[in-house]
């Protein structure tokens, strides 16, 4: 739940529970108060009626007891009706309009010596009857029935009043939350938002912009934030263009060294052999043919570390057949090299790539053998290419321990091989993505995959290898590249 929602609800608990609370104080704890305070009032004012009512009852004055009742009836508002009885009950004087009720016959035996309270039903209404004896009852006693309406009506109009100021308060709470979500909250998101995009950008990857939703501290951040951002994404563009264009450079000097040592130190090398072929059939005696023979089985050994170097620094057969004969090359010579099965498939499939692209693609499959004979303790390997749609697929895959895949976290200086990180930064560039999956005791699977050139002809770099898979003859271009690996000399 977002942070304003948390602060609106809470808000909005706190406040019913206050209202709840005032109002069961207002329904029992203050109605009890107020009729407490009210009986005592009335008690009061019928203690003053009875000593009032003493000289008329002496003097025997009905006109006087009369005005006596009335006039204490319109100075009490509460008051609902008053009478005097004498002390055998004999109804004095009244002020109900149509007769003294007979149902009130069982309240007319107050104590003669205290005043008494009695709660009755009068009509509709709950009534409390208050009689004060007359000196102690020897005249009589003063009757006033006051009602409780007035306190229940009072009580009613609070409750109203309560109920109607807590929703005026929720009213004003929510109001308040919109203000404070619009100056606050929403800026506390933003930061939060902030947050996750930075830690993004620290693990790597590609952060998002953010809304401008203020143009306080926090929007100031924000553009700031977006800022960077930018220039950050164009620093890694610049970065990849630049790593491209250093590999490509390191390509192009690699091939350029390659075909130096192979057309001068080859070539001089392939010179001396014939020389000393030569030397070994005009040789006399014994002792120098086999000095002969010593000097070409060196010379031999360095043809065959040459012919080694050449092709480690860059194999002529990527680019006289393509990359798909190139990483099958590469595959049948690892199995030599290191003992370990690696198998190839390919789904025969045209694939333009830019020269660039297959020398990266080669480099990658490279590596990603590399690690699995380092790494994977592995018994078997698949290298396949597909192609799906527009996009060149490049899968490793070893039946290994499936748990060590640590190599692929770690930057190139520490792999002491291309790296994954210079993989992913590369494949960036040419809008590519990588995939890395292990199972426990199954093995491991790496998937590269890399846009293709859709429109135009075939690349120089895949031409042989895409006429190689038009034919679908395998025969005669495996011929071709057993003789492209191997040099003239």
């Amino acid at each position: 739940m977002e942070l304003r929602f948390k602060l609106l609800a809470t808000n909005l608990v706190i406040m019913a529970f206050m209202a709840l609370v005032l109002l069961f104080f207002v329904r029992t704890v203050f109605p009890r108060s107020i009729l407490s305070d009210l009986q005592s009032r009335w008690i009061h004012a019928t203690k003053d009626a009875a000593e009032e009512a003493v000289g008329p009852l002496l003097e025997k004055d009905e006109l006087a007891l009369r005005i006596f009742v009335f006039l204490r009836m319109d100075d009490m508002e509460d008051a609902e009706y008053i009478f005097v009885a004498d002390p055998d009950g004999h109804i004095l004087m009244h002020t109900f309009p149509t007769g003294f009720p007979s149902g009130f016959r069982n309240v007319m035996a107050p104590s003669r010596e205290t005043v008494t309270r009695r709660e009755i039903l009068f009509g509709d209404k709950s009534m409390f009857d208050i009689a004060a004896p007359v000196l102690r009852g020897d005249l009589g006693s003063v009757h006033i029935g006051f009602s409780a309406e007035p306190v229940m009506r009072e009580t009613r109009r609070i409750t109203r009043l309560i109920v109607l100021t807590v929703l005026g308060a929720l009213a004003l709470q929510v109001l308040f939350m919109i203000v404070l979500d619009a100056v606050i909250i929403r800026p506390i998101a933003q930061l939060k938002r902030l947050a996750v995009q930075v830690r993004r950008i620290g693990q790597g990857k590609q952060g998002e912009a953010v809304s401008v939703t203020s143009r306080d501290e926090v929007g100031e951040l924000a553009l700031a934030y977006n800022a960077m951002r930018e220039d950050l994404v164009v620093y890694q563009r610049r970065l990849r263009q630049l790593a491209t264009q250093l590999s490509l450079a390191e390509e192009r000097e690699r091939r350029l060294i390659a075909s130096q040592v192979h057309d001068h130190i080859g070539q001089t090398m392939a010179l001396a052999k014939i020389k000393l072929r030569a030397l070994q059939e005009k040789a006399a005696g014994e002792t120098f043919r086999k000095d002969i023979d010593a000097l070409y089985g060196i010379v031999e050994t360095v043809v065959r570390d040459t012919r080694a170097l050449i092709f480690e620094l860059s194999p002529p057969i990527l680019y006289q057949l393509g990359l798909v004969a190139a990483l099958e090359w590469l595959c049948d010579r690892m199995t030599k090299t290191h003992g370990l099965p690696i198998d190839f498939t390919d789904d025969a499939e045209p694939k333009r790539l830019p020269e660039d692209v297959s020398v990266f693609c080669f480099q990658v499959g490279r590596e990603l053998l590399t690690n699995v004979v380092k790494h994977a303790r592995a018994t078997r390997a698949v290298l396949s290419l597909r192609r799906e749609g527009n996009r060149l697929v490049m899968t490793v895959e070893d039946n290994g321990t499936g748990t060590d895949v640590s190599w692929s976290r770690r930057p190139a200086e520490e792999t002491g091989g291309f790296g994954l990180f210079s993989i992913r930064e590369r494949l960036a560039a040419y809008g590519g993505t990588v995939a890395i999956g292990a199972q426990p005791g199954v093995g491991a699977r790496v998937s590269v995959a890399i846009p293709l050139e859709i429109e135009g002809g075939l690349s120089p770099a895949t031409q042989g290898g895409d006429e190689r898979a038009r034919r679908g003859d395998g025969a005669p271009a495996k011929d071709k590249r057993d003789n492209a690996g191997e040099c003239d000399w």
